[in-house]
């Protein structure tokens, strides 16, 4: 039978012979946190160009133009309206003050 310190030796034998792989496999190529991280990078290089693109063609868009000055026509288109109607009231009192002065 093996004794308890024969299979120690041979465990701790296993052991440094994967570390020795493992270190000679790290310098032949980037680890899988390097790999992992590099391609966060790149996606994130990527998004960033996608959506530059996609903020310059915005603007370029006839549509977008119109629809900020609708908004600014509409708040004008009512607040003549508004000041028509005023205009309205205060000449109908009027009016009527002027006959009931008269009358």
């Amino acid at each position: 039978m093996l004794g308890a310190a024969s299979i120690q030796n041979s465990l701790k034998i296993d052991v440094v012979q994967e570390s020795a792989c493992t270190s000679a496999d790290s310098r032949l190529r980037p680890s899988r946190d390097r790999r992992i991280r590099w391609a966060m990078i790149v996606r994130a290089i990527r998004i960033k160009k996608k959506i530059g693109m996609l903020q310059k063609t915005l603007p370029a868009k006839p549509l977008a133009k119109m629809r900020e000055r609708a908004f600014e026509g509409a708040f004008l288109g009512i607040a003549l309206i508004a000041m028509a109607g005023w205009a309205y009231f205060i000449i109908l009192l009027s009016v009527k003050f002027f006959f009931w002065l008269v009358g």
